[in-house]
Formats: structure tokens, sequence, C-alpha cells
């Protein structure tokens, strides 16, 4: 008999204190970035992501849910944003894709 197992979310360790620094991104539903702020190494991220959504609670943004997995959706009425915590520099300019036919 073939049993089927439902897909299984694991926690990721993105609020783990490494070397090398983070950022806090809000963006768009198009991923344009809104506002950026860089979370130095070695520092609590989880408080500056609970920080940075009790902030936008101040400002009329409600989470959708909880910051588990090192993003959360934010709405305010009929306008819906991402805040992430990435370890991707957002201002970094190169590409983000790997392209097959690129020479």
């Amino acid at each position: 008999m073939l049993r089927i197992l439902g897909m299984r979310r694991h926690r990721c360790h993105v609020y783990l204190k490494d070397r090398s620094p983070r950022y806090l991104v809000l963006w768009s539903v198009q991923w344009e970035m809104i506002d950026c702020r860089s979370i130095e190494a070695g520092s609590d991220r989880y408080a500056a992501m609970m920080e940075a959504i009790e902030q936008a609670r101040r400002e009329g943004w409600d989470a959708e849910g909880t910051p588990d997995f090192g993003f959360v959706f934010l709405r305010r009425g009929d306008v819906r944003r991402m805040l992430m915590l990435t370890p991707r520099d957002p201002h970094d300019s190169m590409q983000q894709s790997f392209n097959p036919f690129r020479r």
C-alpha cells in the first residue's frame, strides 16, 4: 500500500547568530524594495524582526502570521507587503539567477 505523507516544514536557523550580517527588507508584492535595514553580525536577529513587526503595527499594518521562517506578510487594507530577514544584500547588483543561455 502506498502512503503519501503531507509536506512538512522544517524550521530553518535564520535567527542563529553567526559572523555574517543580515538584512531586514520590506518588499512590495512585485518585489520592489521599500525599506532595508542592516542587522549587524552577532546581534539578536529575532529581536530585530519583532521590533520591525511592532513598528509596522504602530503604523497600522497587521502581521498575517508569525516570522518563524524568517519572513512575515503584512497587510493594511488592500495593500500587502513582505518583511524578510535575508543574508543577501538587496543593494547588490549582481545577477540573482542562473541563465544557461548567457555566454
